[in-house]
Order: C-alpha cells, then sequence, then structure tokens
C-alpha cells in the first residue's frame, strides 16, 4: 500500500537529458510492505534499467522499488494506494528529508499549515505559506545537499 501510483510512461529524464521507459511503480514515500514481500523477492530495491538496442527509446527503467515491486507483481502479489481523495492528506518526505527546521517541536504546526496550504484555494494558500515561512525556520538553503550542516532534532 502506497499513497500515491504512476503508470508505466515514457518520460525525460534529466540526469542524462535522455527519454526513458519508466516503470509503473507505488510510490515509495510512504509504502507499506507486508514481511511476506521481502521473503518473496530476493530483487534490489535500488533503481533498475535494461538497455533496448535498436529500439526508438533505448532504455527501460525502474525508479526505486520499482523493480522490486515488479517482481512481486510478477509472483501475483497486488499493490494498491490511497485514490484522489486521500492524495493530499499526508506530507511529503521531501519536507523532512533535508530540513532541520521541523523537529518534534514544530511538526504539530507544520502540519496544520500544510493541511491548510493544501485544503483552502491557491490564492489563499499562498498567503498561508508566506505566514508558515515567517513562523517556522526556513527550509536549508541547499535541500538538496547531501551533508548536513545543522543535526535533526528529534
Amino acid at each position: 500500500m502506497s499513497t500515491d501510483y504512476s503508470a508505466t510512461d515514457v518520460v525525460h529524464e534529466p540526469y542524462s537529458g535522455n527519454t526513458i521507459i519508466l516503470n509503473e511503480r507505488n510510490h515509495t514515500w510512504f509504502c507499506i510492505y507486508k514481511q511476506m514481500a521481502f521473503e518473496r523477492s530476493n530483487v534490489s530495491q535500488a533503481f533498475h534499467r535494461e538497455m533496448l538496442v535498436g529500439a526508438p527509446i533505448e532504455r527501460n527503467c525502474w525508479d526505486s522499488c520499482a523493480f522490486f515491486q515488479k517482481s512481486l507483481r510478477d509472483q501475483g502479489l497486488r499493490f494498491d494506494y490511497l485514490h484522489g481523495a486521500f492524495r493530499r492528506d499526508f506530507i511529503h518526505y521531501g519536507a523532512f528529508s533535508k530540513n532541520t527546521s521541523v523537529t518534534r517541536e514544530t511538526v504539530a504546526l507544520f502540519r496544520l499549515f500544510a493541511i491548510l496550504e493544501n485544503n483552502l484555494p491557491w490564492r489563499v494558500a499562498r498567503l498561508i505559506r508566506r505566514a508558515r515561512g515567517i513562523v517556522l525556520p526556513r527550509l536549508e538553503n541547499n535541500r538538496y545537499q547531501y551533508v548536513r550542516e545543522a543535526p535533526i532534532r528529534w
């Protein structure tokens, strides 16, 4: 079970600048597996690709965990995801993965702002987003920096 799902699609891959086939996947920012899944498949959960020699699109790719999920689907296991009505009821992990400003003390306030932002019309939501930026410390300057300069205080 996951919060989101993407079907197989032909997409532009910004890392290489190529067009690829990106296979179906249940997104892993919140994905729950039964323990049996790990007993039935030893496939890596890392990014996986297969080269398609002579094809119009040369690379067939599986994003993080998608190849693992494919191996389980091939064995008849089913996956499901939260459909449209629930899609915005969670805070994406990106809000926390490199954010040292959201702590035990501030997560409830951050969640309240996120709920308001997602449930109000966009014109009002942008005002809430500005207020959040003032009330809560900003995200680190470089969200994609791999080395944290500040420790997480959980």
